[in-house]
């Protein structure tokens, strides 16, 4: 068997590439890594889309993380003379 082949150099090293690679992935996803984000929201959000249209027919869109922001500036909105509508959507 020569040594440059990929037969000869397993024989050498005592077993496979995957292997090694597949016991060092199961440490990574225990229980314990999935729960330590918690309420890190760069990890777990949702985007919400406040649309405004104005009286004209032009639309002005903003994203939000929070819906409870998203509602407070949709409200703001509705508040003025040249806003006809304001709506909230969920984007996925």
């Amino acid at each position: 068997m020569k040594k440059d082949t990929p037969e000869a150099k397993r024989e050498t090293t005592g077993g496979t590439m995957s292997n090694e690679t597949n016991t060092s992935k199961e440490t990574n996803t225990s229980k314990e890594t999935n729960t330590d984000f918690g309420n890190d929201k760069r990890r777990r959000h949702q985007h919400w889309l406040v649309t405004i249209v104005y009286t004209d027919k032009q639309e002005f869109s903003r994203v939000y993380l929070d819906i409870e922001k998203a509602k407070k500036f949709a409200k703001r909105q509705k508040k003025s003379p040249v806003v006809r509508g304001a709506r909230i959507k969920l984007l996925r």
